[in-house]
């Protein structure tokens, strides 16, 4: 009888121990999950920020740090929604045409193309771990029956999926940062350079008021060539715009109209002979342009 009862003893004592043993393993598990869940909600707040941006020059890293301070504080549902529109939707772009003619404009993005089932799949993809993400946070511990090793060991099989399944949504969001900070770190240098340079001064150049007039000047030219004489450009321009021409050498760093509508690279300069023998200056919009 006291054998029995020593047998019995280590039965339960055996039995304990695999309990014990299953209910660390399955701890161990959930928390590796929710790890694996805050490294993924970590990526996608940097590919948010980082991933697709705009603002004027002078206000680039102000607006930036606004941008991250936002999206820290968004739920992982609102991190999923924001990457999956900046990812897999072509990126729309508001910007104040008026003062494009004054500031430069920045703007980055990183974009998947994709048509609507695609994106349709990625959604329901990442709706899906959201929902598995607040599953186990809010509702694991229901599912934790510490008086039945068969379901602390099937608990812990789900969770071994699970992380499989997160490892490679880890590994794929890595690769769109890799890609994104290699893009980055391109148009940094290229900014950066004498080319990345002389892009930006043409791109506000372009965009200036003086210039913008020089082009709807150009295109109401009733000449068969477009041409436009440059005394006649530089008359209707101090009609409508005094205060651009004024202030011309200060602003576009040109003291002559000439000057100004050769350094935009937007037209062709070429001479009229005049019937007094002499020449006469006009501009007209490159064919490519126009």
């Amino acid at each position: 009888m006291k054998a029995v009862v020593n047998a019995v003893a280590d039965i339960n004592s055996t039995s304990e121990k695999k309990m014990a043993e299953s209910a660390h393993q399955l701890q161990s598990r959930i928390g590796r999950n929710v790890l694996l869940f805050q490294q993924i909600e970590h990526m996608l707040k940097g590919l948010i920020v980082y991933g697709n941006f705009s603002a004027y020059v002078s206000e680039f890293q102000e607006a930036q740090k606004k941008q991250y301070e936002k999206v820290s504080k968004h739920t992982m549902g609102q991190l999923v929604g924001q990457f999956i529109e900046n990812t897999y939707k072509k990126p729309v772009s508001y910007l104040d045409e008026e003062r494009m003619a004054v500031e430069n404009h920045l703007s980055f993005s990183f974009n998947i193309e994709s048509d609507q089932a695609y994106y349709e799949r990625q959604k329901q993809r990442m709706a899906e771990l959201v929902a598995e993400r607040n599953e186990l946070i809010h509702h694991s511990l229901p599912m934790c029956d510490y008086q039945s090793l068969e379901k602390l060991k099937a608990f812990c099989e789900k969770l071994d999926e699970q992380a499989d399944k997160l490892k490679k949504e880890v590994e794929y969001l890595n690769q769109i940062v890799e890609r994104i900070s290699a893009a980055r770190k391109e148009l940094g240098e290229f900014l950066l350079s004498e080319e990345g340079e002389k892009a930006l001064t043409l791109l506000w150049l372009h965009n200036s008021y003086l210039v913008q007039s020089l082009v709807q000047y150009s295109r109401e030219s009733d000449r068969a060539d477009r041409g436009v004489h440059i005394g006649h450009a530089g008359q209707w321009l101090r009609k409508h715009h005094p205060d651009e021409v004024e202030h011309m050498k200060a602003r576009y760093g040109h003291s002559k109209l000439e000057s100004l509508i050769k350094a935009t690279e937007l037209f062709d300069l070429y001479d009229e002979t005049i019937r007094t023998g002499g020449v006469r200056p006009l501009y007209k919009l490159k064919a490519s342009i126009a």
